[in-house]
C-alpha cells in the first residue's frame, strides 16, 4: 500500500502524447524514379504512447516532386502527395534518456495529384488525380536534446498502390518532437 502512491505519481508524470513537426527530402524509386526528380516533404505527426517502448503515430505529410531536368521541353508536370494515415513507432535498445532508435510501420490513404503537361507548340495532357491506400516501414533514431525537445532521424519506405505500377519513394526525415 504505500508504493501504491508512488507508482500513481510516476505514471502520471509520464507524458501520453507527443508533437513531431518535420520536413526532408523524397527520393523516387521504381518507374518513377525515371521521370522525377528528388522532392520535399512536410509531415505533422502525433505520437502517442501506447506502452513503455510504443508510440501509435497518426499524421499527416505532403510530398512535391518535379520532373526531371532532361524533360526541359516539358512544362508542369510535378506530382504532389498528400497522405493522411498512422502507424506504429516501436524503440528497441534504449533507456529514458538515451537516443532511442526504432522501427516504424504504417498505413493511410494518399491522394496524388499531377499537374498539366505540355510541350509547347506539340502537345497537351490534362493533370490527373487520385486516391489510393499506401503502406510504409521505416527505420530511424530519437536523439534526446534537451528536456522540452528531440530531434527524430527516420528514413522510410512508402508504396501507394496505383493501377500499373505503384508509386514508391525514399522520405529522409528530420523532425523535432516536442516534449
Amino acid at each position: 500500500l504505500i508504493l501504491l502512491p508512488i507508482v500513481a505519481t510516476c505514471q502520471t508524470e509520464q507524458k501520453k502524447a507527443y508533437a513531431y513537426l518535420g520536413g526532408g527530402v523524397s527520393f523516387p524509386t521504381n518507374s518513377v524514379g525515371d521521370f522525377l526528380k528528388m522532392g520535399l516533404h512536410g509531415q505533422v505527426r502525433l505520437g502517442i504512447v501506447a506502452g513503455p517502448q510504443v508510440e501509435l503515430i497518426p499524421g499527416i505529410e505532403y510530398h512535391s516532386l518535379n520532373l526531371k531536368e532532361s524533360f526541359s521541353t516539358v512544362r508542369g508536370g510535378r506530382l504532389n502527395i498528400l497522405m493522411i494515415g498512422g502507424g506504429l513507432k516501436c524503440f528497441f535498445l534504449a533507456n529514458k534518456n538515451d537516443s532511442k532508435p526504432f522501427v516504424e510501420a504504417g498505413f493511410g490513404v494518399a491522394k496524388t495529384n499531377i499537374s498539366d503537361l505540355s510541350v509547347p507548340g506539340f502537345a497537351y495532357v490534362r493533370g490527373t488525380s487520385d486516391i489510393k491506400p499506401y503502406v510504409d516501414v521505416g527505420l530511424g533514431i530519437d536523439l534526446v536534446s534537451s528536456n522540452s525537445a528531440t530531434i527524430s532521424i527516420s528514413g522510410r519506405y512508402v508504396s501507394i498502390m496505383m493501377e500499373g505500377d505503384d508509386v514508391t519513394f525514399w522520405p529522409i526525415t528530420v523532425s523535432v518532437k516536442l516534449l
